[in-house]
């Protein structure tokens, strides 16, 4: 299940009242999952800590923000990828025209999440209004496993673009989506089944 947490940015009082045109909040958010919807006890529990700072737009800012694409096909795919192969990822980042043309912007950093031992390329000019950088990782066997890489694109005014993901299942062969399958003989249950009955399972 998705869940989106909305927030409309706005400084902190203490932050107006002493001239700063910025503040910086902690937030912490825990995911919790339950055995059905009526449940009150979780099953597990993990909790996540960022940092969200505020600020004005520049006013020399393009009202536009920067994009990020062609991020390894498409946004939230999930691939398998081999022990011991590298793999190969660029990041493009892009411009509108009108930001580019009138507000001479340009990406200049990539911020990403990436599992340990990536080795990360410089920014370079791809094409008109976008730029790219490469990664390259060579996964280890301890790193098998489901192992998410994201990154968003930062133009020159710190205003960055929404983040991409992608999911690489290490361990697992060849260079492809990785589609469910069910094992035969294992949906529980089975026959006629009571219209009380909640619990449903299947391999």
């Amino acid at each position: 299940i998705d869940c989106a947490i909305t927030w409309t940015g706005a400084l902190r009082s203490t932050d107006v009242a002493n001239g700063v045109n910025q503040s910086t909040y902690v937030v912490s958010v825990t995911v919790e999952d339950f055995v059905n919807a009526s449940s009150t006890i979780p099953l597990s529990s993990v909790p996540h800590q960022l940092l969200v700072q505020v600020s004005y737009q520049s006013a020399n800012a393009c009202a536009s923000r920067p994009t990020i694409n062609n991020f390894l096909l498409r946004n939230q795919a999930c691939f398998a990828w081999s022990v011991g192969s590298t793999l190969v990822l660029t990041f493009y980042g892009y411009i509108l025209p009108y930001c580019y043309d009138n507000y001479n912007h340009s990406i200049v950093a990539f911020v990403s999440s990436t599992p340990l031992n990536v080795q990360k390329g410089s920014i370079y000019l791809a094409s008109n209004y976008s730029w790219a950088a490469t990664i390259s990782w060579t996964p280890t066997s301890d790193q098998v496993g489901l192992v998410p890489i994201c990154a968003a694109a930062v133009d020159d005014y710190g205003q960055a673009s929404d983040q991409n993901c992608v999911m690489i299942a290490v361990g697992a062969t060849g260079f492809s989506i990785l589609t469910p399958t069910f094992v035969q003989g294992t949906a529980s249950p089975l026959g006629t089944i009571m219209s009380t009955q909640t619990r449903f399972s299947i391999e």
